[in-house]
């Protein structure tokens, strides 16, 4: 593997179509990892993002099976037409020792987004790769390389002081469209995501080591144990301020325990809220409005919204007025 270190070398692997077709569609190659940002939505807790994949909506109730489906699509719908950024799991970045010949060490991308452990996705164990792999055994995946990367170092101490210091915070971060559901030989199971940019970076200070497309400026840093001088966290793919679109989605998604409301006190009616939205710590304020304030169906209500996952902005607060048929 030495010999290739000279160049920078990324080789982009198409998944494996096995079992049902993609959702993703090719897209115009971004020309650098920033612009592919711009159009990416956070991918958050895996298992909530894909778990729609694999939803059964059956119900003994007609109406909550319809409001289960009517969710489950609005989610496959988004999966489809969307692009999401993460970050990879421990198994997405390997690395071979420095070399005096080429005074180089290596850092091998693999494309995992859960390989070193499988997320509960429906009623299994499933991994998130790039293709089907060739093995997995004890969180280390075979088959999944996407790019192998030179550090030129130029002398054994200052490389051993590499692994030791700098090599423990480097990061993978991807960004993806959703692709097909996989299984391997039955012996376990997956879904693909399609790699539209990646790179490595150091996530205390930034530092892009490698990136295809090529990055134009320093990751954001990312706040935890391993930076004890914390930098300020920012989320390079939120917006100034939420849409309409992605408020009354959230709104929406919230049919089925606003119906639960109705069920528990058998009152119906327009029951409306007002939200102060924060876009950093979300829900800052929110208060039922009369003549539902104080009722049990009002109270039922603004428990639901309060729970309800708004996105982060980068702009001023935001004021909600929203309402919600209780039936």
């Amino acid at each position: 593997m030495g010999a290739r270190f000279g160049l920078c070398i990324a080789v982009t692997i198409a998944p494996a179509l096995v079992g049902a077709s993609a959702f993703a569609d090719d897209t115009k190659e971004p020309k650098s990892f920033e612009a592919a940002l711009e159009t990416a939505e956070p991918a958050g807790d895996l298992v909530d993002r894909l778990d729609p994949l694999f939803a059964d909506c059956k119900r003994d109730d007609d109406l909550e099976a319809r409001q289960c489906a009517a969710v489950r699509d609005l989610a496959l719908e988004k999966l489809k037409n969307g692009t999401f950024v993460a970050l990879g799991d421990e198994s997405s970045l390997t690395w071979t020792p420095w070399t005096s010949g080429e005074k180089q060490l290596g850092l091998e991308l693999n494309g995992c987004l859960a390989c070193g452990k499988p997320i509960q996705l429906g009623d299994k164990p499933r991994f998130v790769t790039t293709r089907v792999p060739k093995s997995i055994k004890n969180g280390k995946v075979a088959g999944l390389d996407l790019g192998f990367y030179g550090v030129t170092l130029p002398d054994q101490q200052t490389a051993a002081r590499f692994v030791k210091q700098t090599l423990p915070k480097l990061t993978t971060q991807f960004v993806f469209r959703v692709g097909p559901v996989w299984k391997s030989g039955g012996s376990f199971e997956g879904v693909t995501f399609v790699p539209v940019a990646q790179r490595i970076f150091d996530r205390c200070t930034g530092k892009v080591y490698a990136s295809e497309p090529p990055s134009t400026r320093p990751a954001a840093p990312i706040a935890d144990k391993l930076c004890p001088a914390k930098a300020p966290v920012v989320d390079e793919t939120a917006p100034e301020q939420l849409s309409r679109e992605q408020v009354v989605g959230t709104m929406r998604a919230l049919d089925g325990k606003i119906h639960s409301c109705y069920l528990a006190n058998k009152k119906e009616g327009t029951v409306t809220v007002r939200i102060i939205l924060d876009g950093t710590s979300g829900i800052e304020g929110l208060t039922v409005g009369a003549p539902w304030d104080g009722t049990p169906t009002g109270e039922c209500v603004r428990k639901a919204v309060a729970a309800a996952p708004f996105g982060r902005f980068t702009g001023e607060k935001m004021t909600i007025i929203y309402p919600f048929m209780v039936r």
